[in-house]
């Protein structure tokens, strides 16, 4: 390939076909390709090339705490979970599609952070946006959006992502304008996108966060409403302790 034809596959960003044009050459006069195919080939490739870079930089911006995908999940670890119910729900977008909420409860180390990811990833991998945040991390940024007057921007970017994940969903030391905050990123995503909740309390116990039975109805009626509840009670802990030397 001489440079002319580098610099103009540069510039129209052909990423596949700068890196591969001598393979592509040789598998055109391997198999005789017509100009019709050849041409349709190089469109394939270069397609194919551009999504798969795509998802990459989708699921990286996501932000996904592990490596698990819906097929590497350690389902046989956890038997009372409905797995085929699970995966019908996830190959079939139903919580995408449809706007479905999921919230996961149970003991921590049960596995909850890691379903909902893969859950997540798996929308990913079909091309919607979506990222993963823990609630305390989620509660701080709301918080210091305050004092930086960029509350509205803050929600806007949380509820535009049609999955969320929002991890280990606990009590913390916030006041009501913080609570109320969340309140009020939930209620922009009712009904339009896929919150996913995993939390170690039960519903009856997110009282203690938001100390406002009013708000905690309304924030549990938002996330319930044609949503799923997955728990995990009688679940074991899989957690990996790390290795001590």
């Amino acid at each position: 390939m001489n440079m002319k034809a580098k610099e103009m596959l540069r510039f129209l960003k052909l990423e596949y076909l700068l890196e591969y044009w001598d393979d592509v050459i040789v598998e055109a006069e391997k198999n005789n390709l017509s100009y019709d195919k050849f041409l349709f080939e190089i469109i394939k490739k270069e397609y194919a090339h551009r999504l798969e870079v795509t998802t990459t930089n989708r699921i990286k911006r996501a932000k996904i705490p592990n490596e698990f995908t819906i097929d590497t999940y350690p389902f046989n670890e956890q038997p009372h979970l409905n797995k085929k119910r699970l995966l019908q729900r996830c190959d079939s977008l139903d919580y995408l599609e449809k706007n479905r909420n999921i919230i996961f409860i149970g003991p921590t180390g049960t596995g909850k952070t890691g379903l909902a990811s893969s859950i997540l990833r798996h929308g990913l991998n079909q091309g919607y946006c979506g990222h993963f945040v823990e609630f305390n991390t989620l509660m701080e940024e709301l918080l210091s959006s305050m004092a930086a007057r960029s509350t509205k921007k803050v929600i806007k970017k949380y509820a535009a992502y049609r999955c969320l994940v929002v991890d280990d969903l606990c009590y913390i030391e916030a006041d009501k304008v913080g609570m109320g905050l969340f309140y009020s990123l939930i209620q922009k995503r009712y009904s339009k996108s896929c919150t996913i909740v995993t939390t170690a309390l039960g519903l009856a116990e997110w009282d203690t966060i938001f100390n406002n039975k009013q708000l905690t109805d309304g924030l549990l009626s938002r996330l319930t409403d044609n949503g799923h509840i997955i728990n995990f009670k009688n679940c074991k802990n899989i957690r990996k302790d790390p290795e001590v030397d």
